[in-house]
């Protein structure tokens, strides 16, 4: 009979025939007071220098689906805006549902993020600015809102629950040149 296959060799081997050589995966920060660790992500180049990353997942079965999807986002993320596998995962951290990696701050909020945008934006027409204020002012709302919103989808059903009562509903849009008769 053979032996059985463990659950990461199938993910190493499903991580190489979606992207090819130069992709590993491997367990590390296991201890004995904690016995699952962290996965580590390292991407060696033609070149053989390499790269390695310890993505915010735990080395365990149930999270291969996650960690090939994250190598999958990260290899995108890499190749579209020719980011480093470090600045990749720091873009991605959020969508991978995990906290702050080395060196970074812990989240400080929506407000804080609300502000910080709004900061990026100060060249604008103050009408523009009034509207982006009011638009994410209502986002902030709508993420304070219980239960939780946890993905787009969601926030963005409960944006239109607490806000869109409010509008009219249908109406014509905005016409440019058009005389409406």
């Amino acid at each position: 009979m053979a032996a059985r296959q463990q659950w990461f060799e199938t993910l190493r081997l499903s991580i190489a025939q979606e992207h090819g050589k130069g992709w590993s995966v491997w367990e590390v920060g296991a201890t004995k007071r904690n016995p699952i660790g962290r996965c580590r992500l390292t991407r060696m180049y033609e070149n053989r220098t390499r790269s390695s990353v310890v993505l915010p997942l735990e080395w365990k079965a149930s999270n291969a689906t996650a960690i090939l999807t994250a190598v999958g986002q990260l290899r995108a993320l890499m190749e579209e805006r020719n980011q480093s596998l470090h600045d990749a995962l720091k873009l991605n951290t959020e969508a991978l549902g995990g906290g702050p990696q080395e060196g970074e701050q812990d989240f400080a909020g929506w407000e804080a993020v609300e502000k910080r945008f709004h900061k990026s934006q100060e060249g604008l027409r103050s009408s523009t600015l009034a509207d982006i204020k009011t638009r994410t002012g209502r986002a902030v709302e709508a993420l304070r809102s219980r239960p939780c919103p946890r993905d787009g989808g969601t926030l963005m059903r409960r944006y239109a629950e607490k806000f869109f009562d409010k509008a009219p509903a249908g109406g014509l849009g905005v016409f440019s040149h058009q005389v409406i008769q």
